[in-house]
Order: C-alpha cells, then sequence, then structure tokens
C-alpha cells in the first residue's frame, strides 16, 4: 500500500521501525562481514605457511632419501666383493670385508644367509630386501614425506575454510544491500519485503558461521 498524506501517522511509525530493524540488521552484518575478512586472510596465511612448510618437508624428504641411495650403493658394492671373494675361496678377504659392514648390512647380511640363498629358492634375491636392512636415513625420509603430506592436507583445509569465510563475506554483503535498501521506497510492502529478505539471509548465513572453525 502507498504511502499518501491521509495515513502519515501510521507510515511514519512504520518508516520508524523499519529504519530501526535495518539499523540492527545492518549492524550486525557489518560486524559479520568484517568478521568473515579476518578469518579469511588468518587462513590464507594459515594456507601459504602449511604449503611452505609442506615444500621444505619435500625436500628434506629428498636429501634423505639420496643419502639412503648413496648408502646403499656403497653397501651393495661392499657386499659384492664380499660375496665375490667367499664364493671364489679367499676366505680372509671375505672375513675382512665382513669385519667392515655397517651395521644395517651386516644384520641382513647374516639373515639372510642364514637362510641359505644359494640353495633356498624362498630366500629374498638379496640381503637388500630383508627386512633387516634399514636405514636411519630412509626412515626419516619416509618419515619427512609423511609430515609433508599432512602439511599439505592442512593446506587444502585451510584454503577451504578460507574460501568458505569468503563466501560468507559475500553473502553479509548482500544483507547489507537488502539492508540498506530497506525503508527507500515509498511501498510498506516492498520495504517490509527489503527487511524480511535482508534477515533470513543474515541468519540463515550466520548459521552457517557458527559452523565454521576459527584461526
Amino acid at each position: 500500500m502507498k504511502r499518501n498524506p491521509s495515513a502519515q501517522g501510521p507510515g511514519r511509525r512504520f518508516g520508524r521501525w523499519v529504519e530501526i530493524l535495518a539499523a540492527i540488521v545492518l549492524s550486525l552484518a557489518t560486524v559479520a562481514t568484517a568478521w568473515c575478512g579476518y578469518q579469511a586472510t588468518r587462513w590464507s596465511g594459515e594456507q601459504a605457511r602449511a604449503y611452505s612448510e609442506a615444500s621444505a618437508n619435500r625436500v628434506r624428504a629428498s636429501q634423505r632419501a639420496n643419502e639412503a641411495m648413496l648408502i646403499t650403493n656403497l653397501h651393495v658394492g661392499l657386499f659384492t666383493d664380499y660375496m665375490a671373494a667367499r664364493l671364489g675361496t679367499n676366505p680372509a678377504l671375505a672375513d675382512a670385508l665382513s669385519q667392515r659392514f655397517p651395521q644395517p648390512l651386516k644384520a641382513a647380511a647374516d639373515a639372510w644367509l642364514a637362510l641359505d640363498p644359494l640353495s633356498n629358492p624362498d630366500a629374498p634375491p638379496t640381503p637388500f630386501a630383508m627386512p633387516q636392512y634399514r636405514l636411519t636415513e630412509r626412515d626419516e625420509a619416509q618419515a619427512f614425506d609423511q609430515l609433508a603430506d599432512d602439511r599439505f592436507n592442512e593446506a587444502n583445509q585451510a584454503n577451504d575454510l578460507s574460501d568458505e569465510y569468503v563466501r560468507l563475506t559475500v553473502i553479509f554483503a548482500t544483507v547489507l544491500l537488502f539492508g540498506g535498501i530497506s525503508g527507500k521506497f515509498q511501498w510498506w510492502a516492498i520495504d517490509a519485503i527489503m527487511l524480511v529478505l535482508g534477515a533470513v539471509v543474515f541468519f540463515a548465513a550466520l548459521v552457517t558461521l557458527i559452523g565454521v572453525p576459527v584461526r
């Protein structure tokens, strides 16, 4: 119903209520918009930090894996010389080489030779396939890889949360639009509809906002 001079009293009272309610909605939406923007920035920072840590751990894992590969190559050469001496009936050289086995190689070689691999088809092809062959560098590489995976997943989660806060910022901005234009029309019905729409959108977004983790 359009306002007219004969309805100035009720119209003015309605307009005041619209202005009061619109002010409340606008105030709450402004605070919510600022909070969402702040949280989006915080989660973006967390995302960047987690991605950086994931990358650093990938580098560490690669370094440890390269060290493990070099050590394994040295062990393979030493064990090959040992087997050549042992099979070539040079026990003195074989004993001298075996005494120089590093602990991981010695543990694996002893366990492998105990399986009588020359006549046991079920024995692993080399001692390096034995579970006793454990290198600290290889274990550290796997640990760094796992840590990198964890940090990468955390970065993706932080990115999703940052996007969610940005989405809520846009929704609350829509509430500001509805609240800002309510009371600007000369039609009571339209003013009420704009205010109600703003309030409904605000409370729907607020329910979502409550369930989003904060940083």
